[in-house]
């Protein structure tokens, strides 16, 4: 659109190496040659070079067909169709075809845009001869050439923001509106603008993570309660009951919380799941199958060989499940490694832990400050590690190959979840299960629960809240001296569209020096928390008060970190449109099942409550307690369906809806393609009937040469075998004729001497027989030879 600004900027490095600066010149000159408009925009002031990437709108709609976005259709029964050429008069908004997309989906598709030119083998041949080897692994064949762009630092994407609806967005979001009742408290503490956020954002990782928060924060209401009154009714208890039949009610109370807790998480789980796929219809990214093959290849798959697909019918880049096999040789051991070191960290620091406690046992307020440390050392310890394997679990994961996104970030979520899990919850495993001391881990668990609080909060929050300020505070000093020497100068005041050029230029400058945000540390975050809560409930049962208090807070700090202290999401992972959490709703759920069997061992062996049965007996009772605890799980999760009524039915709706749209268009031309039949059996019956006269025709001239040529053929045959008759009969008759002449000569001569006729006649038939004899003997023999 004219006037909204461009969807992606690429900013160059100001001091690019050579392979950075040949690649950015390679991805401007390949995205010419693709007839993406690429338009440098004017920066003095700041020196950097920046090229705004304005595809068309006919650009937008093919990557749209390939990527395989849906918009709403001009029928509302008719749900979501995909877009492409053939199907815009039936899409809503179409026309003109640029309005059909909203500013996320523009970004999107730019992003998708700027990333699909790929390295060839006549461009990693060219590659600068002084690469390094980190440049050469980015720069092979097939893949994106903005992603290694982007990796070698030659080159960023920037998604400017869209200022109207950002301000919106923040009064809304950051500024919720007071409660007028006390009821209203945590609806109004949990309430966002998701509508707003999902048109900011798109139905993306982040418009998810920020309505699961929201969902998780007021289902964490009702345990929050019920552990407030289960404290109640212990303290009351103890007041008036004896301390036996208080430490009774007190254990029974806490099992029937726990595993309450167990199946409000699983119900959690499985309402959630049923809210995604109806929130996922009503952003058109609905998909009713996990299959891959229609999804589209991601930028850095390199496939080995070809492979049939049968829903394109066509051949496509493969990486076989056995060559992955052998990759993951190498990512188990590294792993494995890993969570070796994890190991030995929990070990020091517990060691740590217990070397503090048993040195300073004073009661003064500095000893207790000194005990904590270990504590707060092994939270930055764990912070520490998690930040080092992070690029390791990318590099392995991608050095897995996955042929799509989602099956990238699935096992990237897998193998990320079981470090985390590992990380965090060794020590407190190590105190349940090993020491076996409920008390001391209810104190460490809780040590943990507030220091893990306070540090991810400082650290999310208060290195970008400092780097922002420091920025501000030298914009403004700069301004200063610059506003005095214009003042000075007396410079003219620019127009509207110099104002907002400059506008555009220092958001995007502003956003280059942010950090990239991206909500897996988040998801991450809610998992490890969701685990504190669940796995050791009957330790601590007042973990969803501070995990409520957590995500209250954590609400309005996400907003204000990926509103202003973070870049707008501009990469292919924060701006795929996505229909659900994906593989984290497999995480939460994998932390209920264990949460179901940490839960009955702590009851039977570390708590002691069943310290008067046999080793044996204790055994017995930890293996029907967690059979029952998973039975009940598993109840909870079969209970529904996971595709709500409403969905399958709007589903079918549509799906009957797209078919009687379909046969209506298909009905004048079904009736124009009959009328054709029937024009063309008509021109084919004449035709026919035209053909088989002339071959009638043909075929009586031809039936008439035949026949004239038989009678010649009949008729020199004959003529043939009548020739020598013919030539004999011939021969004979002249010889009778010259016998008769000589005959007739003689009796002329002797015409005197003949008395009587008869003797004439026996003189003239003897001179003709001489003269058959002696004058004609080849007549005779041809006579003879004839058989007369």
């Amino acid at each position: 659109m004219p006037d909204s600004p461009p969807p992606i900027v690429m900013a160059h490095a100001q001091k690019p190496s050579d392979v950075g600066r040949w690649l950015a010149r390679l991805l401007v000159d390949e995205l010419h040659a693709s007839k993406v408009h690429v338009r440098a925009l004017d920066d003095a002031g700041s020196k950097l070079r920046l090229d705004a990437l304005e595809p068309t709108a006919a650009q937008l709609v093919r990557e749209a067909e390939r990527v395989g976005l849906a918009k709403p259709a001009l029928d509302p029964h008719m749900g979501h169709i995909a877009v492409s050429e053939a199907s815009l008069h039936l899409l809503a908004g179409a026309h003109p075809p640029h309005a059909l997309f909203s500013p996320c989906d523009r970004v999107m598709l730019a992003v998708s845009i700027a990333r699909r030119p790929t390295f060839t083998a006549a461009h990693v041949a060219a590659l600068p001869a002084r690469a390094s080897r980190r440049e050469r692994a980015a720069c092979v064949e097939g893949a994106s050439i903005c992603g290694a762009c982007e990796a070698v630092g030659g080159v960023t994407l920037i998604a400017p923001h869209d200022q109207p609806r950002r301000a919106a967005l923040q009064r809304q979001w950051l500024a919720p509106k007071a409660p007028a009742t006390a009821v209203g408290v945590v609806r109004a503490l949990t309430a966002q603008p998701h509508a707003l956020i999902r048109a900011y954002f798109g139905p993306t990782e982040i418009s998810f993570y920020f309505e699961f928060l929201g969902e998780l924060s007021r289902a964490l209401v009702g345990p929050a309660a019920a552990a407030l009154v289960l404290a109640a009714v212990g303290a009351g208890a103890n007041a008036l009951l004896s301390a036996a039949r208080a430490e009774v009610g007190r254990r029974a109370l806490t099992a029937a919380y726990a595993s309450g807790l167990i199946v409000w998480a699983a119900a959690f789980v499985e309402g959630w799941t049923r809210r995604e796929k109806r929130r996922a219809l009503e952003s058109g990214t609905f998909t009713a199958t996990d299959s891959d093959l229609a999804a589209a290849a991601r930028a850095g798959f390199r496939g080995t060989e070809l492979r049939h697909n049968p829903l394109t019918d066509s051949f496509e880049a493969h990486f076989p499940a056995r060559h992955r096999a052998v990759r993951y040789a190498v990512t188990v051991p590294v792993t494995l490694c890993c969570l070796v070191v994890v190991g030995a960290d929990m070990w020091l620091w517990l060691h740590a832990y217990y070397a503090a406690a048993a040195r300073w046992t004073g009661g003064t307020a500095m000893h207790a400050v000194l005990q904590q440390l270990p504590t707060v050392g092994y939270c930055a310890s764990v912070s520490a590690l998690s930040a080092i394997y992070r690029p390791l679990a990318a590099a392995l994961t991608e050095r897995e190959n996955y042929r799509t996104a989602e099956a990238h970030r699935n096992a990237l979520v897998a193998r990320r979840v079981l470090f985390e899990l590992c990380n965090n919850y060794s020590t407190l495993f190590y105190l349940a299960f090993y020491n076996r001391d409920g008390d001391e881990l209810r104190a460490y668990l809780l040590q943990l629960l507030v220091a893990f609080q306070v540090l991810f909060q400082l650290l999310e929050v208060g290195p970008a809240s400092a780097a922002r300020a420091l920025r501000g505070w030298r914009a403004r000093r700069a301004a200063a001296r610059g506003g005095r020497g214009a003042d000075a100068g007396g410079t003219a005041s620019p127009d509207e569209a110099t104002t907002a050029a400059r506008a555009l230029v220092a958001d995007v400058v502003e956003q280059l020096a942010l950090p990239a945000y991206d909500p897996f540390d988040d998801y991450l975050e809610l998992t490890v928390q969701f685990g504190n809560v669940l796995l050791f409930a009957t330790v601590l049962p007042i973990a969803p008060i501070f995990a409520l208090c957590n995500n209250v807070q954590e609400i309005r700090a996400d907003a204000h970190k990926v509103l202003t202290l973070s870049r707008r999401p501009a990469q292919p992972d924060t701006t795929r449109h996505v229909h659900g959490i994906g593989a984290w709703r497999g995480a939460f759920l994998a932390v209920t099942l264990v949460a179901a069997v940490t839960n009955v061992a702590l009851l039977v062996f570390t708590l002691g409550w069943l310290r008067h049965l046999s080793p044996a007996a204790r055994l017995v009772a930890f293996l029907a307690g967690e059979q029952l605890a998973l039975c009940a799980v598993a109840l909870v999760v079969l209970a529904q369906p996971r595709l709500p009524e409403d969905v399958a039915t709007r589903l079918a709706s549509a799906v009957l809806a797209q078919q009687r749209a379909l046969l209506d268009m298909a009905a004048p031309v079904g009736a124009a393609l009959r009328a054709r039949h029937v024009a063309v059996c008509r021109v084919q019956a004449r035709a026919r009937g035209s053909l088989a006269r002339i071959a009638f025709a043909r075929a009586r001239r031809a039936a008439g040469t035949i026949q004239t040529g038989a009678r010649d053929f009949l008729k020199r045959r004959q003529q043939r075998a009548w020739a020598p008759r013919a030539r004999a009969r011939r021969g004979l008759g002249g010889a009778f004729l010259e016998a008769h002449e000589i005959a007739k000569r003689q009796a002329e001569a002797r015409a005197p001497c003949l008395r009587t006729p008869r003797a004439a006649l026996a003189g003239a038939a003897a001179a003709a027989l001489l003269a058959l004899l002696v004058v004609r003997p080849l007549g005779v023999r041809a006579l003879l030879g004839s058989g007369l």
